[in-house]
């Protein structure tokens, strides 16, 4: 059996048709305004602050689907391990999900180990950051919460940081959407009891 040849041109209304139906399904869902959760379109630019106080370094960031702030940020060493670990609190707010995927001190890249919590869960992408959760990094010993543990290639330099006054240690973490976000952040020593 044979079926009547069709020219190319005859497909085009067809073509077309389709096309606006698929593009009015797919746009069904997105609104320009950003009602839908998800900024459609960026701000003049990023904002950011930055302060440190006996608490540790604050950090916050408002951008293009980004919205996330970081309090209490100290590199604690415990004495009695040895180790060293980087904690603070993140707090999500952005539309989106974000995630920490790598943190880098002098001496190399952190261990990141993820918590029970969805919020805290460590995957190929890094720890997740749900939108509107609030995340604690802890101590390494704290089964709750994710941790971030310092290469021990970074503890000397961690050592001589909490030697001075105001010792910091430069901190680069890397977040999925909100990109690389760097911090000279203090040292405290765990106290052990």
């Amino acid at each position: 059996m044979r079926y009547p040849r069709r020219s190319p041109r005859s497909l085009l209304p067809a073509a077309g048709a389709l096309a606006a139906v698929l593009s009015a399904g797919l746009l069904a869902g997105c609104s320009a305004d950003g009602s839908d959760g998800v900024q459609r379109a960026a701000p003049g630019s990023a904002q950011t602050t930055l302060s440190s106080g006996p608490d540790g370094v604050s950090y916050s960031v408002e951008a293009r689907n980004v919205d996330l702030a970081l309090t209490g940020a100290t590199v604690r060493l415990d004495p009695a391990s040895g180790k060293a670990s980087l904690q603070f609190t993140v707090a999500n707010k952005g539309p989106v999900t974000e995630h920490l995927g790598l943190v880098t001190v002098e001496g190399g890249q952190a261990q990141l180990n993820g918590g029970p919590a969805a919020e805290g869960l460590l995957s190929t992408a890094g720890i997740r950051l749900d939108s509107g959760s609030s995340t604690a990094f802890g101590a390494p010993t704290d089964v709750k919460d994710p941790s971030i543990v310092l290469p021990s290639s970074a503890v000397p330099a961690v050592r001589a940081a909490e030697q001075k006054a105001g010792g910091t240690v430069p901190v680069m973490l890397m977040f999925g959407i909100a990109g690389t976000v760097n911090l000279d952040v203090p040292v405290r020593t765990t106290a052990t009891g």
